[in-house]
């Protein structure tokens, strides 16, 4: 007769997805048995497997506050990076594209405040433009 530790340590081995021949060298029981208590103990396995699958999810998973920080902290690195574009080397044409891509960004920024009249509950918006017409050929002024 097996004991209720084998059975129990069984599940909780097979939930962490070792293979019946370890797990019978683990708890001297037979893979005959082994397999017949997988079948037996199926829905327990299942469980034990969701949730160390969710412990693992959680331990690597960052929160809604850690991934702001870090968009944040990446983003505030892109925009020192544009400060110190030198646009000394480029050519009048690169710094009319440039320019009006910057300009274009600033309108899209910009779209994102509303004024409230206090006239009414309309409200009036800076126009909008879709910065991603705006094709940079230039390695220079990708952000990437």
């Amino acid at each position: 007769m097996k004991t209720k530790d084998q059975k129990t340590k069984f599940i909780v081995l097979r939930a962490k997805g070792l293979s019946f021949d370890k797990i019978s060298k683990e708890i001297d029981v037979s893979k005959p048995t082994l397999i017949k208590w997988n079948q037996d103990f199926y829905k327990q396995i299942s469980s034990l497997e969701y949730i160390e699958a969710q412990s693992l999810v959680e331990l690597h998973q960052y929160s809604a506050k850690q991934k702001l920080e870090v968009y944040s902290k990446k983003l505030r690195e892109v925009y020192q990076r544009l400060e110190n574009i030198d646009i000394s080397d480029f050519s009048f044409k690169e710094i009319i594209e440039f320019k009006n891509y910057l300009e274009l960004r600033l309108e899209d920024e910009k779209r994102k405040f509303e004024f409230y009249t206090g006239e009414s509950k309309e409200v009036l918006k800076y126009p909008s433009y879709d910065c991603n017409e705006v094709v940079i050929e230039d390695e220079r002024f990708k952000l990437e």
